[in-house]
């Protein structure tokens, strides 16, 4: 029988996480390459990391959650979440789950950049 100890599933979801980090930080550098230019290697490191662990107090665990969380913190700023009214209704929103609130958040984000609010 094989046994898992405690340090050992803790070591596989730090390097986990670090690998998400690292891919996240990618996508910022390939598909919002001016965030990227700005802010540099670290910076942008460091404000995914932020972002992920905002994500998480909205109860976003899923990487397509957490992706869609990290892209809006880049886009509207990290503070979108509590600074905007739709965005804040959307995360607070309990009863669904967490893909339907991801979809909402993007459906409401896509809106209000049609009607010039960011």
């Amino acid at each position: 029988m094989l046994t898992i100890r405690h340090s050992q599933l803790d070591a596989f979801e730090t390097a986990q996480r670090g690998r998400f980090e690292l891919e996240a930080v990618a996508h910022v550098r390939d598909r919002l390459p001016e965030y990227y230019a700005a802010l540099g290697e670290k910076q942008t490191l460091q404000a995914v990391r932020e972002a992920m662990a905002d994500a998480s107090v909205y109860g976003l665990e899923t990487r397509v959650g957490i992706n869609v969380y990290i892209r809006l913190a880049f886009v509207l700023g990290p503070d979108f979440a509590t600074h905007h009214v739709w965005a804040r209704d959307v995360l607070a929103d309990r009863v669904a789950d967490e893909y339907a609130r991801v979809e909402n958040l993007c459906a409401a984000a896509a809106q209000n950049a049609l009607r010039g609010e960011s």
